[in-house]
């Protein structure tokens, strides 16, 4: 088989070293997860606010922003849990589908290999 053979695997796709990766960051937080379930629900949303700053200020590092965007799923899922009113579940299920989106092109951004 040729290199020329070779199909590049679909853009959806996450390689398994991404997915490893992915999945150590997330068990690298635990403590994390741990305070944010002793925390209010108004507190869970100045956590959220925080999250919320980091993102706009843009951080330069791609790990820092992934960091984000893992403890952000983490408060979502939280805050879906404990929502009282359909609407605040709702708006977390949506914010979490959004959040997905924006971990797997974070992850595809750093498994992808940058040129010299």
């Amino acid at each position: 088989m040729s290199n020329t053979d070779r199909q590049e695997p679909p853009s959806n796709v996450v390689s398994l070293a991404a997915h490893r990766f992915l999945r150590e960051r997330k068990n690298a937080d635990t403590g994390y997860a741990l305070k944010i379930r002793k925390l209010e629900k108004f507190e869970l949303l100045q956590e959220l606010l925080r999250y919320d700053d980091i993102v706009k200020r843009g951080a330069s590092d791609p790990r820092v922003n992934l960091q984000a965007t893992l403890r952000a799923q983490m408060l979502m899922e939280l805050l879906e849990a404990r929502a009282e009113l359909t609407e605040l579940r709702s708006l977390a299920v949506e914010y979490k589908r959004k959040l997905a989106t924006r971990l797997y092109a974070q992850v595809q951004n750093i498994a992808q290999p940058k040129p010299i």
